[in-house]
């Protein structure tokens, strides 16, 4: 008696895994296209980029960043090797290709912020460097500052 029921069971979930997949497949690309995409009323682009450094080339910063008219939304993550990551998210505004927002991220269990400043150039996503002021020993972004880091992008189904 149990084997009837087991490989029904067993039928069941096969079944239902796949229409798991073939749905989450399907938001899948249609969440990631880079594509504008119709979010209700308000058009939307979503961008991802990579950019992978180190003597190994093991150390990454990807961001992913969701445009909707003037305003930005997203995530990065700096995984340097060896060393604590900072996670977290984007919020901004964008004029033209210029997008100036806060990162919000935790690193080693701590919340922290910085500023940020992104300068969107065909298929790479440049980034202002990051000083640090001799005063508070912080990071910030000084009004000269270069957009010295360079992103890649890369396919957001990644």
């Amino acid at each position: 008696m149990i084997r009837h029921i087991t490989i029904p069971a067993a039928i069941a979930l096969v079944l239902l895994a796949g229409a798991c997949n073939q749905k989450k497949g399907h938001r899948s690309s249609e969440n990631t296209s880079a594509d504008a995409a119709t979010d209700g009323n308000s058009s939307s682009q979503q961008f991802c980029f990579l950019k992978v450094e180190g003597q190994q080339s093991i150390d990454s910063t990807q961001v992913t960043l969701l445009l909707r008219g003037d305003t930005v939304e997203g995530k990065m993550n700096w995984v340097p090797a060896e060393k604590d990551a900072r996670r977290g998210t984007i919020k901004g505004t964008r004029k033209g290709n210029i997008i100036t927002g806060v990162w919000s991220f935790i690193q080693e269990g701590s919340h922290d912020s910085l500023p940020l400043q992104f300068k969107l150039n065909g298929d790479t996503l440049l980034q202002k460097e990051f000083a640090v002021d001799p005063a508070t020993g912080r990071q910030i972004i000084k009004a000269d500052a270069a957009y010295k880091d360079k992103l890649l992008r890369v396919d957001c189904r990644l």
